[in-house]
């Protein structure tokens, strides 16, 4: 049951303790407890002790909410970047893992040989361009497409592990001509696989 002083409070001031805020507040029985004292005794501790009680409860919402909105703006950032990366580096159609496993398992076999005549600097030296180090025979087929610029472009960039900066130098080209390329060439071939 309400006192007077109480419901003069609620009457004057209707629309505050309307607020959904306030209401969430008042809900908490020590919060509710501090609020009676302090309408009904109006006294200097008894409102101070509201007024902390209700910062401390201001300042935990504005807390979780922040925390909430960089969490979601996060889960938002973050599946944005996943996105993105899975656009960019789709597998290529036609390429499975058996075929990639089967690759390395190859060239672990070469690695590991101990005839010289096929250690893996002498396959190196012995492979003319990207095709010959490709296994798969249906992409293989499909690198016939790409211009010598692509085709070299990838072999700087897959067999001796060059970024774009250095490519460019190599080639005396832009870096946003060595990305384009590279990008049309990965495209160009999924594509074709498809």
């Amino acid at each position: 049951m309400m006192t007077v002083r109480e419901e003069e409070f609620f009457k004057k001031y209707d629309a505050m303790m309307k607020q959904p805020i306030m209401k969430e507040f008042l809900k908490s029985g020590d919060n509710q407890r501090i609020f009676n004292k302090a309408i009904n005794d109006m006294d200097k501790d008894s409102i101070e002790q509201l007024n902390a009680s209700f910062r401390r409860y201001y300042k935990n919402i504005i807390l979780i909410s922040y925390i909430s909105k960089t969490i979601h703006f996060s889960a938002i950032e973050f599946d944005k970047k996943l996105r993105n990366y899975y656009k960019k580096n789709l597998p290529i159609p036609g390429v499975t893992e058996e075929s990639i496993a089967q690759e390395k398992h190859l060239l672990m076999d070469l690695l590991m040989s101990t005839d010289e005549d096929t250690t893996f600097i002498n396959f190196q030296q012995k492979q003319k361009n990207i095709s010959d180090y490709i296994a798969n025979a249906h992409l293989n087929s499909k690198m016939k497409l790409l211009s010598n610029k692509q085709l070299r472009i990838l072999e700087l960039i897959y067999i001796h592990n060059f970024n774009n900066k250095q490519i460019a130098k190599i080639l005396n080209e832009s870096e946003q001509t060595i990305s384009y390329n590279h990008q049309a060439a990965l495209k160009k071939l999924r594509n074709a696989c498809k």
